[in-house]
Protein backbone atom coordinates (compact mmCIF):
# COMPACT_ATOMS: atom_id res chain seq x y z
CA UNK A 1 0.00 0.00 0.00
CA UNK A 2 2.83 2.40 0.85
CA UNK A 3 4.34 1.65 -2.59
CA UNK A 4 1.17 2.80 -4.36
CA UNK A 5 0.92 5.92 -2.22
CA UNK A 6 4.54 6.83 -3.12
CA UNK A 7 3.90 6.33 -6.85
CA UNK A 8 0.74 8.45 -6.61
CA UNK A 9 2.60 11.27 -4.85
CA UNK A 10 5.34 11.19 -7.51
CA UNK A 11 2.65 11.38 -10.20
CA UNK A 12 1.09 14.44 -8.52
CA UNK A 13 4.52 16.10 -8.25
CA UNK A 14 5.34 15.54 -11.94
CA UNK A 15 1.96 16.74 -13.19
CA UNK A 16 2.18 19.79 -10.91
CA UNK A 17 5.62 20.69 -12.35
CA UNK A 18 4.34 20.23 -15.89
CA UNK A 19 1.47 22.62 -15.18
CA UNK A 20 3.93 25.22 -13.82
CA UNK A 21 6.33 24.89 -16.77
CA UNK A 22 6.53 28.08 -18.89
CA UNK A 23 6.07 27.29 -22.56
CA UNK A 24 5.76 30.67 -24.33
CA UNK A 25 7.99 33.65 -25.08
CA UNK A 26 8.12 36.75 -22.89
CA UNK A 27 9.91 40.00 -23.76
CA UNK A 28 10.89 42.79 -21.40
CA UNK A 29 9.35 45.19 -23.91
CA UNK A 30 6.12 45.18 -25.85
CA UNK A 31 5.84 43.81 -29.36
CA UNK A 32 6.37 47.25 -30.93
CA UNK A 33 9.48 49.41 -30.58
CA UNK A 34 9.93 53.00 -31.74
CA UNK A 35 13.49 54.20 -32.37
CA UNK A 36 15.08 57.41 -33.63
CA UNK A 37 16.82 57.77 -36.99
CA UNK A 38 20.21 57.31 -35.33
CA UNK A 39 22.22 54.10 -35.22
CA UNK A 40 21.15 52.29 -32.07
CA UNK A 41 21.59 49.09 -30.08
CA UNK A 42 18.52 47.81 -28.21
CA UNK A 43 18.81 45.03 -25.62
CA UNK A 44 15.67 43.10 -24.70
CA UNK A 45 15.54 40.53 -21.91
CA UNK A 46 13.83 37.37 -23.17
CA UNK A 47 12.28 34.41 -21.37
CA UNK A 48 11.48 31.24 -23.29
CA UNK A 49 10.17 27.84 -22.26
CA UNK A 50 12.48 26.12 -24.75
CA UNK A 51 15.37 26.84 -27.03
CA UNK A 52 14.57 29.78 -29.30
CA UNK A 53 15.72 31.27 -32.56
CA UNK A 54 15.16 34.50 -34.45
CA UNK A 55 14.98 35.85 -37.97
CA UNK A 56 15.58 39.48 -39.00
CA UNK A 57 15.30 39.76 -42.78
CA UNK A 58 15.66 43.56 -42.91
CA UNK A 59 19.23 44.69 -43.65
CA UNK A 60 19.05 47.86 -41.52
CA UNK A 61 17.59 46.04 -38.49
CA UNK A 62 19.69 43.04 -37.45
CA UNK A 63 19.26 40.82 -34.40
CA UNK A 64 21.59 38.65 -32.37
CA UNK A 65 21.31 36.44 -29.29
CA UNK A 66 23.24 36.52 -26.03
CA UNK A 67 22.83 33.67 -23.52
CA UNK A 68 24.25 33.79 -19.99
CA UNK A 69 23.51 31.87 -16.78
CA UNK A 70 21.43 34.87 -15.74
CA UNK A 71 19.20 34.67 -18.81
CA UNK A 72 18.86 35.41 -22.50
CA UNK A 73 19.02 38.75 -24.29
CA UNK A 74 17.83 39.68 -27.75
CA UNK A 75 20.08 42.39 -29.20
CA UNK A 76 18.78 44.54 -32.07
CA UNK A 77 21.10 46.84 -34.00
CA UNK A 78 19.58 49.49 -36.25
CA UNK A 79 21.54 51.42 -38.86
CA UNK A 80 21.12 55.16 -39.34
CA UNK A 81 18.12 56.12 -41.46
CA UNK A 82 19.50 58.72 -43.85
CA UNK A 83 16.16 59.25 -45.56
CA UNK A 84 13.33 61.46 -44.36
CA UNK A 85 10.88 58.53 -44.53
CA UNK A 86 9.88 56.38 -41.54
CA UNK A 87 10.59 52.67 -42.04
CA UNK A 88 9.53 49.44 -40.36
CA UNK A 89 11.34 46.15 -39.86
CA UNK A 90 10.49 42.94 -38.04
CA UNK A 91 12.26 40.38 -35.90
CA UNK A 92 10.56 36.98 -35.60
CA UNK A 93 11.29 34.99 -32.42
CA UNK A 94 10.33 31.31 -32.31
CA UNK A 95 10.50 28.36 -29.95
CA UNK A 96 8.83 24.94 -30.01
CA UNK A 97 5.56 26.35 -28.66
CA UNK A 98 5.17 29.89 -29.95
CA UNK A 99 6.18 32.46 -32.55
CA UNK A 100 6.30 36.14 -31.71
CA UNK A 101 6.85 39.04 -34.13
CA UNK A 102 8.59 42.15 -32.86
CA UNK A 103 8.01 45.28 -34.97
CA UNK A 104 10.72 47.97 -35.05
CA UNK A 105 9.70 51.37 -36.44
CA UNK A 106 12.48 53.84 -37.12
CA UNK A 107 11.85 57.52 -37.67
CA UNK A 108 13.10 59.29 -40.78
CA UNK A 109 16.06 61.60 -40.46
CA UNK A 110 15.33 65.32 -40.24
CA UNK A 111 16.32 67.24 -43.37
CA UNK A 112 18.07 70.36 -42.15
CA UNK A 113 18.01 73.68 -43.96
CA UNK A 114 20.64 75.91 -42.38
CA UNK A 115 20.39 79.64 -43.18
CA UNK A 116 23.82 81.25 -43.59
CA UNK A 117 24.53 84.96 -43.28
CA UNK A 118 27.88 86.40 -44.41
CA UNK A 119 28.82 89.52 -42.42
CA UNK A 120 31.24 91.29 -44.76
CA UNK A 121 33.43 93.94 -43.14
CA UNK A 122 33.92 96.74 -45.66
CA UNK A 123 36.21 99.78 -45.74
CA UNK A 124 36.12 100.44 -49.48
CA UNK A 125 39.39 98.62 -50.22
CA UNK A 126 40.11 96.72 -53.43
CA UNK A 127 39.29 93.37 -51.83
CA UNK A 128 35.77 94.56 -51.03
CA UNK A 129 34.87 94.58 -54.72
CA UNK A 130 35.96 90.95 -55.02
CA UNK A 131 33.51 89.72 -52.36
CA UNK A 132 30.50 89.60 -54.66
CA UNK A 133 27.12 87.96 -54.22
CA UNK A 134 27.91 85.79 -57.24
CA UNK A 135 31.13 84.50 -55.69
CA UNK A 136 29.49 83.81 -52.34
CA UNK A 137 26.80 81.83 -54.18
CA UNK A 138 29.55 79.91 -55.98
CA UNK A 139 31.14 79.01 -52.64
CA UNK A 140 27.77 77.92 -51.25
CA UNK A 141 27.13 75.73 -54.30
CA UNK A 142 30.48 74.03 -53.74
CA UNK A 143 29.75 73.47 -50.05
CA UNK A 144 26.27 72.06 -50.70
CA UNK A 145 27.51 69.68 -53.39
CA UNK A 146 30.17 68.47 -50.99
CA UNK A 147 27.90 67.97 -47.96
CA UNK A 148 25.32 66.16 -50.09
CA UNK A 149 27.95 63.71 -51.32
CA UNK A 150 27.25 64.65 -54.92
CA UNK A 151 30.76 63.61 -55.96
CA UNK A 152 29.83 59.99 -55.28
CA UNK A 153 32.72 59.60 -52.83
CA UNK A 154 31.52 61.27 -49.64
CA UNK A 155 28.65 60.86 -47.20
CA UNK A 156 25.32 62.59 -47.79
CA UNK A 157 24.64 64.70 -44.69
CA UNK A 158 20.98 65.23 -45.61
CA UNK A 159 21.20 68.99 -45.20
CA UNK A 160 21.40 72.17 -47.21
CA UNK A 161 23.06 75.48 -46.44
CA UNK A 162 20.87 78.29 -47.71
CA UNK A 163 21.58 81.99 -48.07
CA UNK A 164 19.50 83.90 -45.52
CA UNK A 165 16.76 85.95 -47.16
CA UNK A 166 15.64 88.14 -44.25
CA UNK A 167 17.12 89.93 -41.26
CA UNK A 168 16.20 88.81 -37.72
CA UNK A 169 13.48 91.48 -37.82
CA UNK A 170 12.03 90.00 -41.00
CA UNK A 171 13.27 92.66 -43.43
CA UNK A 172 14.18 91.18 -46.85
CA UNK A 173 17.89 91.34 -47.63
CA UNK A 174 18.90 93.29 -50.72
CA UNK A 175 21.45 90.56 -51.49
CA UNK A 176 20.54 87.16 -50.01
CA UNK A 177 23.04 85.97 -47.43
CA UNK A 178 25.01 89.22 -47.23
CA UNK A 179 25.13 91.76 -44.40
CA UNK A 180 27.65 94.50 -45.15
CA UNK A 181 29.36 95.92 -42.05
CA UNK A 182 30.83 99.36 -42.72
CA UNK A 183 33.86 99.80 -40.50
CA UNK A 184 37.21 101.55 -40.49
CA UNK A 185 38.62 98.47 -38.72
CA UNK A 186 38.46 95.40 -40.96
CA UNK A 187 41.49 93.41 -39.80
CA UNK A 188 41.30 91.43 -36.57
CA UNK A 189 43.10 88.96 -34.35
CA UNK A 190 40.68 86.12 -34.94
CA UNK A 191 41.37 84.27 -31.71
CA UNK A 192 40.48 87.39 -29.73
CA UNK A 193 37.49 88.04 -31.98
CA UNK A 194 35.86 84.67 -31.38
CA UNK A 195 37.13 83.46 -28.04
CA UNK A 196 36.93 86.71 -26.08
CA UNK A 197 34.53 88.88 -28.11
CA UNK A 198 37.23 91.58 -28.02
CA UNK A 199 35.77 93.41 -31.02
CA UNK A 200 32.11 93.16 -29.96
CA UNK A 201 31.34 90.54 -32.57
CA UNK A 202 28.14 89.59 -30.76
CA UNK A 203 26.75 92.97 -31.83
CA UNK A 204 27.41 92.08 -35.48
CA UNK A 205 26.27 88.45 -35.55
CA UNK A 206 22.67 87.30 -35.63
CA UNK A 207 20.98 84.70 -33.42
CA UNK A 208 23.02 81.50 -33.99
CA UNK A 209 19.94 79.41 -33.21
CA UNK A 210 18.50 80.75 -36.47
CA UNK A 211 21.56 81.53 -38.62
CA UNK A 212 25.07 80.26 -39.21
CA UNK A 213 27.18 83.41 -38.99
CA UNK A 214 30.18 83.66 -41.33
CA UNK A 215 32.37 86.72 -40.77
CA UNK A 216 34.41 87.98 -43.72
CA UNK A 217 37.34 90.20 -42.73
CA UNK A 218 41.11 90.40 -42.94
CA UNK A 219 43.11 88.44 -40.35
CA UNK A 220 46.17 89.77 -38.58
CA UNK A 221 47.40 86.16 -38.88
CA UNK A 222 47.85 86.52 -42.63
CA UNK A 223 48.64 82.85 -43.32
CA UNK A 224 45.38 81.61 -41.73
CA UNK A 225 42.56 81.13 -44.23
CA UNK A 226 39.72 80.42 -41.81
CA UNK A 227 38.72 79.68 -38.24
CA UNK A 228 35.58 78.48 -36.47
CA UNK A 229 34.03 77.95 -33.08
CA UNK A 230 33.13 74.35 -32.35
CA UNK A 231 29.59 73.66 -31.11
CA UNK A 232 28.26 73.01 -27.65
CA UNK A 233 26.34 69.91 -26.63
CA UNK A 234 23.98 69.43 -23.68
CA UNK A 235 25.27 67.46 -20.73
CA UNK A 236 22.64 64.78 -21.29
CA UNK A 237 23.75 64.28 -24.90
CA UNK A 238 27.41 65.23 -24.82
CA UNK A 239 29.86 64.30 -27.57
CA UNK A 240 33.57 63.56 -26.96
CA UNK A 241 35.76 66.59 -27.55
CA UNK A 242 32.96 69.15 -27.60
CA UNK A 243 32.13 71.67 -24.91
CA UNK A 244 29.08 71.09 -22.74
CA UNK A 245 26.61 73.82 -21.99
CA UNK A 246 23.08 73.55 -20.67
CA UNK A 247 22.16 77.25 -20.81
CA UNK A 248 22.34 78.25 -24.46
CA UNK A 249 18.93 76.85 -25.35
CA UNK A 250 17.44 79.86 -23.59
CA UNK A 251 20.26 82.44 -23.65
CA UNK A 252 23.05 83.53 -25.99
CA UNK A 253 26.78 83.77 -25.24
CA UNK A 254 28.07 87.28 -24.58
CA UNK A 255 31.76 86.65 -23.85
CA UNK A 256 32.51 84.72 -27.05
CA UNK A 257 31.24 84.74 -30.64
CA UNK A 258 29.68 81.60 -32.11
CA UNK A 259 30.69 81.95 -35.75
CA UNK A 260 32.92 80.99 -38.66
CA UNK A 261 35.52 83.46 -39.94
CA UNK A 262 37.01 83.52 -43.46
CA UNK A 263 40.08 85.58 -44.34
CA UNK A 264 39.24 88.22 -46.95
CA UNK A 265 42.90 88.31 -48.04
CA UNK A 266 42.36 84.96 -49.79
CA UNK A 267 39.19 85.92 -51.68
CA UNK A 268 40.90 85.66 -55.09
CA UNK A 269 43.72 83.29 -54.15
CA UNK A 270 44.22 79.74 -55.41
CA UNK A 271 46.13 76.76 -54.04
CA UNK A 272 47.54 73.61 -55.55
CA UNK A 273 44.82 71.04 -56.11
CA UNK A 274 44.71 67.53 -57.50
CA UNK A 275 43.74 68.80 -60.93
CA UNK A 276 45.45 72.18 -60.97
CA UNK A 277 44.92 75.46 -59.09
CA UNK A 278 41.71 75.64 -57.06
CA UNK A 279 40.16 78.61 -55.23
CA UNK A 280 40.93 78.81 -51.52
CA UNK A 281 37.57 80.03 -50.25
CA UNK A 282 35.23 77.12 -51.19
CA UNK A 283 37.31 74.37 -49.56
CA UNK A 284 38.11 76.63 -46.59
CA UNK A 285 34.41 77.27 -46.02
CA UNK A 286 33.63 73.53 -46.23
CA UNK A 287 36.45 72.79 -43.76
CA UNK A 288 35.44 75.49 -41.26
CA UNK A 289 31.78 74.46 -41.40
CA UNK A 290 33.01 70.97 -40.48
CA UNK A 291 34.55 72.43 -37.32
CA UNK A 292 31.40 74.45 -36.64
CA UNK A 293 29.34 71.25 -36.82
CA UNK A 294 31.60 69.23 -34.52
CA UNK A 295 34.54 67.85 -36.53
CA UNK A 296 38.21 67.99 -35.58
CA UNK A 297 41.32 67.70 -37.70
CA UNK A 298 42.21 64.19 -38.84
CA UNK A 299 45.77 64.45 -37.56
CA UNK A 300 47.62 64.69 -34.25
CA UNK A 301 49.91 67.44 -33.10
CA UNK A 302 47.67 70.24 -34.29
CA UNK A 303 46.05 73.13 -32.48
CA UNK A 304 44.81 72.79 -28.90
CA UNK A 305 47.08 69.77 -28.34
CA UNK A 306 44.63 67.61 -30.25
CA UNK A 307 45.43 63.88 -30.19
CA UNK A 308 42.27 62.45 -31.77
CA UNK A 309 39.29 63.48 -33.88
CA UNK A 310 37.05 60.92 -32.11
CA UNK A 311 36.33 59.11 -35.40
CA UNK A 312 37.64 55.57 -35.82
CA UNK A 313 37.39 55.60 -39.62
CA UNK A 314 39.81 58.52 -40.16
CA UNK A 315 43.47 57.41 -39.98
CA UNK A 316 45.54 59.54 -37.61
CA UNK A 317 49.00 60.80 -38.54
CA UNK A 318 51.67 63.01 -37.00
CA UNK A 319 51.19 66.42 -38.60
CA UNK A 320 54.50 68.02 -37.48
CA UNK A 321 56.42 64.99 -38.79
CA UNK A 322 54.64 65.31 -42.14
CA UNK A 323 55.48 69.03 -42.30
CA UNK A 324 59.14 68.27 -41.60
CA UNK A 325 59.22 65.63 -44.34
CA UNK A 326 57.47 67.94 -46.79
CA UNK A 327 60.04 70.68 -46.19
CA UNK A 328 62.91 68.24 -46.76
CA UNK A 329 62.00 67.25 -50.33
CA UNK A 330 62.41 69.46 -53.36
CA UNK A 331 60.22 67.86 -56.03
CA UNK A 332 56.96 65.98 -55.52
CA UNK A 333 53.90 65.21 -57.57
CA UNK A 334 50.56 66.08 -56.00
CA UNK A 335 49.78 62.38 -55.58
CA UNK A 336 53.04 61.90 -53.68
CA UNK A 337 52.43 64.94 -51.47
CA UNK A 338 48.95 63.59 -50.65
CA UNK A 339 50.48 60.48 -49.09
CA UNK A 340 50.52 60.18 -45.32
CA UNK A 341 51.81 57.58 -42.88
CA UNK A 342 49.51 56.68 -40.02
CA UNK A 343 50.60 55.93 -36.46
CA UNK A 344 51.02 52.24 -37.34
CA UNK A 345 53.35 53.00 -40.24
CA UNK A 346 50.76 52.31 -42.95
CA UNK A 347 50.77 54.63 -45.95
CA UNK A 348 47.45 56.11 -47.01
CA UNK A 349 46.15 58.88 -49.27
CA UNK A 350 44.61 61.98 -47.72
CA UNK A 351 41.04 62.47 -48.97
CA UNK A 352 39.41 64.04 -45.91
CA UNK A 353 38.06 67.59 -45.83
CA UNK A 354 39.38 68.00 -42.28
CA UNK A 355 43.03 67.64 -43.34
CA UNK A 356 45.39 70.46 -44.37
CA UNK A 357 47.46 71.30 -47.41
CA UNK A 358 48.10 68.64 -50.02
CA UNK A 359 45.13 66.30 -50.11
CA UNK A 360 42.03 65.67 -52.19
CA UNK A 361 39.69 66.99 -49.46
CA UNK A 362 36.62 65.52 -51.11
CA UNK A 363 35.23 63.25 -48.37
CA UNK A 364 33.45 63.00 -45.06
CA UNK A 365 33.42 59.56 -43.43
CA UNK A 366 30.47 57.73 -41.81
CA UNK A 367 31.82 58.42 -38.30
CA UNK A 368 32.19 62.11 -39.11
CA UNK A 369 28.65 62.10 -40.45
CA UNK A 370 27.43 60.64 -37.15
CA UNK A 371 29.08 63.47 -35.19
CA UNK A 372 27.58 66.17 -37.40
CA UNK A 373 24.09 64.66 -37.24
CA UNK A 374 24.37 64.46 -33.43
CA UNK A 375 25.21 68.17 -33.31
CA UNK A 376 22.35 69.04 -35.65
CA UNK A 377 19.90 67.03 -33.54
CA UNK A 378 20.93 68.19 -30.06
CA UNK A 379 23.23 71.22 -30.00
CA UNK A 380 22.10 74.71 -29.02
CA UNK A 381 23.27 77.63 -31.17
CA UNK A 382 22.76 75.55 -34.33
CA UNK A 383 19.73 76.26 -36.55
CA UNK A 384 16.98 73.68 -36.92
CA UNK A 385 14.65 71.58 -34.74
CA UNK A 386 16.16 69.83 -31.72
CA UNK A 387 15.44 66.51 -30.07
CA UNK A 388 14.42 67.16 -26.48
CA UNK A 389 16.93 66.22 -23.79
CA UNK A 390 15.87 65.47 -20.23
CA UNK A 391 16.02 68.61 -18.11
CA UNK A 392 19.15 69.17 -16.07
CA UNK A 393 18.84 70.52 -12.55
CA UNK A 394 20.39 73.90 -11.82
CA UNK A 395 23.02 72.28 -9.59
CA UNK A 396 24.21 70.09 -12.49
CA UNK A 397 24.44 72.79 -15.16
CA UNK A 398 27.81 72.80 -16.90
CA UNK A 399 29.29 75.74 -18.81
CA UNK A 400 32.65 75.00 -20.44
CA UNK A 401 35.08 77.39 -22.10
CA UNK A 402 34.85 78.12 -25.85
CA UNK A 403 36.98 76.11 -28.27
CA UNK A 404 38.05 77.40 -31.68
CA UNK A 405 39.80 75.56 -34.50
CA UNK A 406 41.58 76.78 -37.63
Amino acid sequence: MQKYILIYLLFLLVTSCEKDKFEGIELSTGNEIQVSSEQQTIRIALRSGSDWSFASPTSWCRASKISTPQGDTLVINTQVNTTTTERTGTVTISNSDQQKILTVTQKGEIYFELPVIFHVYSDGSANDAKVTAAYIQECMDYVNNFYRGNNGKSENLNLQFTLATTTPEGTPLVEPGINTVQSSSTSFNVDNYLRYNTYNGTQITWDPNKYINVIICSFTEENVTGIAMTPYTPQGKSLPGLRRNDTYYTSLPTNSVQAVMINKLFVDKAETGAYGPQPVWPTTLAHELGHYLGLFHVFSGGDNGQTTDYCEDTPDYDRPAYDTWLASVSRLTFAQAAQRQDRNGTTFTSYNIMDYYYGYRDRITPDQRTRIRHVLDYSPLIPGPKIAVENTSRAEIIIEEPLILK
